[in-house]
């Protein structure tokens, strides 16, 4: 269903989202494991709240590496210029390089901003071509 929602307009802010939610998961993660260490070493006063900081540490755990993964997975997207689609469709065949690779940075510069002091804030790209088109090697 994301193909449908995530088009060019809106790929920046999906991407600072992942970022964002990335990065709020690993502060409360970090921040919750010192009431997990007091919680195991003190020893709980029930074994209720033993398996509520349990339960908690593991989800927010989870969801660290899952969002890591996902925004991975999206990052090296961006740098080797493809798509979502355009990956599943290669995977297990012989991986041709896109046309619209170009170097790392120029990537990322189409899909955020020409200043790279602007990346992680959620302003709007204004694409010299719109996104109707797109540079390429050819």
């Amino acid at each position: 269903f994301l193909n449908t929602c995530v088009g060019f307009a809106n790929y920046k802010y999906f991407l600072l989202t992942m970022l964002y939610a990335e990065l709020g998961s690993l502060y409360a993660t970090v921040t919750m494991w010192t009431g997990f260490e007091l919680t195991l070493l003190e020893g709980p006063t029930n074994s209720l709240s033993l398996c509520c900081v349990i339960f908690a540490a593991l989800i927010f755990l989870m969801l660290v590496l899952i969002l890591m993964l996902f925004l991975v997975l999206h990052i090296f997207l961006i740098k080797e210029g493809l798509t979502t689609l355009e990956f599943r469709e290669k995977l297990g065949k012989s991986f041709v390089i896109s046309p619209y690779k170009l170097s790392a940075y120029r990537n990322f510069t189409i899909v955020f901003t020409e200043n790279p002091f602007l990346w992680f804030l959620p302003l709007q790209n204004n694409h010299e071509r719109g996104g109707l088109s797109f540079p390429s090697t050819h």
